[in-house]
């Protein structure tokens, strides 16, 4: 269940707690996607080349602010601790960097475009990056979460997960996003709590029922 998720799509990022306008992409864990990554919709190599020397010159840009913050997450990132990571975005949950929100939002619609593309570790670097920078960002939370679910990566998920609908308590994607976490984690009781809490705020939302459902089904 909950196999795949829907991801914010971020458009500007003007605020520390805003949520952006929204759009659906469907996740699929990488394994069953890797033969379609080769190419990533890009029509040639050129509009890949110039895309890739865009994303260079923005993370550039931001790391001019929280530099030490920026490396520190890199190295975590290209060790795969991402806990660490999600512990440190944790610690900077209330500050913002200096960074101006145009930086931010570009960050945030690379980070998209890169999921749509399939290339999910590198989206979640930029959703960190950009968490770094507004550690409570709604947009950057829900979809850092729902990446390293479908990477595997359950515990920093769920912390990511956790710190979302705290920030958002009434968003029935969040907590049935948090209650597939539990799930994949073994902790039954408690992704049965979230999808009854989602429930509380939309008692006809179909994804929370049927997760629901094969919960009390095991």
């Amino acid at each position: 269940m909950g196999k795949k998720q829907e991801i914010v799509h971020q458009t500007a990022i003007e605020s520390y707690l805003r949520v952006l306008s929204a759009t659906n992409i469907q996740m699929k864990k990488p394994k069953r996607q890797a033969n379609n990554d080769k190419n990533c919709g890009f029509k040639n190599e050129n509009e890949k080349n110039v895309q890739q020397a865009t994303r260079n010159k923005l993370r550039k840009t931001s790391q001019n602010c929280r530099t030490n913050e920026v490396k520190k997450a890199q190295e975590y990132i290209k060790t795969h601790q991402w806990v660490k990571v999600a512990e440190m975005l944790e610690d900077l949950a209330s500050t913002n960097s200096a960074s101006d929100a145009t930086t931010i939002g570009k960050l945030g619609e690379e980070a998209l475009k890169l999921a749509q593309e399939s290339e999910y570790n590198e989206a979640a670097r930029l959703y960190v990056e950009l968490l770094i920078h507004r550690p409570n960002q709604l947009t950057g939370l829900r979809n850092l979460a729902i990446i390293l679910k479908n990477l595997g990566h359950y515990q920093a998920s769920l912390k990511i997960a956790r710190r979302y609908t705290i920030n958002n308590q009434d968003c029935k994607h969040g907590h049935n996003t948090l209650g597939t976490i539990y799930a994949e984690l073994g902790q039954h009781d408690k992704a049965i709590e979230s999808y009854k809490r989602c429930l509380e705020i939309d008692n006809q939302f179909a994804d929370a029922n049927l997760n629901l459902a094969n919960e009390y089904h095991f």
